[in-house]
């Protein structure tokens, strides 16, 4: 596969009490470390204006084409490019259909694990209002408010959990980007914070650390700590 002749795309399906109403595409739909996260699939897409096919990859868009897709889409978004001196050219990076503006406002609920409670329990009972991701390896996980991401087997029962930083939705399309920014937090893990630093206490012991990355038991969790400057950004944990 030549990632070359081929986009990395996004596209966001938006459900009202479990209705399919409408769908995002755009090119920056989410924050990066989201992006990072999720699975990719290899594709060219395109889409239909008139009795045109026009690729939303490195195609130009003509005026006229351009004016007939602002009659049809919400959310129509485009990149400039200049190709000489005199000439510029615009192509589509994103666009909405169907139903999705009214949904605009709607400020998500997204719960935090407390992790020094039952966290098969956590999944069992928030699983449904969570959001739930793939990775390119075909794992799925649990995105909480406290930008946990908890790793499932099967879908359903508990692997690991991952400590993210904290996503940055400044230039992410996604229709809810203010809406999630508000709604997430930095994660807390036993007394140690997101961009803190990492000191032992009675429920944490240090097993090692070298080149930033702190292995320690906690609570009754093993895993580690990964640092910059000594400030802890992520973190990787298991039941003992």
């Amino acid at each position: 596969m030549e990632l070359a002749n081929h986009y990395w795309s996004y596209t966001a399906l938006y459900f009202n009490q479990g209705v399919l109403v409408g769908a995002q595409y755009n090119r920056q739909l989410l924050p990066m470390i989201w992006s990072n996260l999720i699975e990719l699939a290899a594709t060219k897409p395109t889409m239909e204006v008139g009795s045109a096919e026009v690729s939303l990859l490195h195609q130009a868009i003509s005026d006229s084409y351009f004016a007939e897709l602002e009659h049809k889409y919400d959310l129509l978004d485009y990149d400039t490019f200049r190709v000489s001196e005199d000439e510029v050219e615009l192509r589509l990076s994103g666009f909405a259909i169907g139903d999705t503006l009214s949904l605009k406002e709607i400020v998500p609920i997204m719960a935090c694990y407390d992790e020094r409670t039952d966290v098969q329990r956590f999944i069992d009972e928030q699983a449904e209002q969570l959001p739930v991701f793939y990775d390119h390896l075909g794992n799925t996980g649990l995105i909480t408010g406290c930008s946990q991401i908890i790793n499932l087997w099967d879908d359903r029962n508990f692997k690991s959990l991952f400590l993210i930083e904290q996503a940055n939705f400044k230039s992410a399309k996604l229709h809810f980007s203010k809406a999630n920014s508000s709604a997430l937090s930095g994660w807390s893990f036993y007394n140690v914070k997101y961009l803190n630093g990492i000191s032992a206490h009675s429920e944490l012991v240090i097993k090692d650390s070298k080149d930033g990355i702190y292995e320690v038991q906690i609570g009754g969790w093993f895993g580690h700590f990964s640092t910059d400057q000594e400030f802890a950004y992520e973190g990787v944990f298991y039941l003992q």
